[in-house]
């Protein structure tokens, strides 16, 4: 028995109308784009509606809000559980932030980077 594949499903689509390149009279034709949110979450776009293939839109980089919940999960983990003054880590890591980003990047968690930051401070 074949396995039935699911199609990908547009949800959303916008068309947007633009004046092309102008030709050699000085005329420019008008050209179409269409943008299509699927189902999957993914984003698609056709620059020409009548032989223009479909291609993905890459997606949008979400690094910068994935560090500020891991910095924040890194205070609240070192002020509970390591018992230091929250004053003292918030400060810690402000002044510190490229180091902490590098550790992020690296996929270092929040337990190794406290022993680094022991290491750090000498305790």
């Amino acid at each position: 028995m074949a396995t039935k594949v699911r199609a990908r499903k547009i949800i959303q689509i916008q068309a947007i109308r633009f004046n092309g390149v102008p030709d050699e009279r000085g005329q420019s034709a008008q050209n179409t784009e269409l943008v299509a949110l699927c189902d999957d979450g993914t984003i698609w776009t056709r620059t020409s509606t009548l032989d223009g293939e479909w291609c993905p839109v890459e997606g949008i980089p979400d690094d910068d809000l994935r560090f500020e919940a891991w910095q924040q999960d890194l205070i609240v983990f070192m002020t509970t559980h390591k018992l230091y003054q929250k004053g003292f880590v918030e400060r810690f890591t402000s002044e510190n932030l490229n180091w902490l980003q590098a550790r992020f990047s690296e996929g270092a968690s929040i337990e190794e980077t406290e022993v680094k930051i022991k290491e750090l401070l000498g305790a």
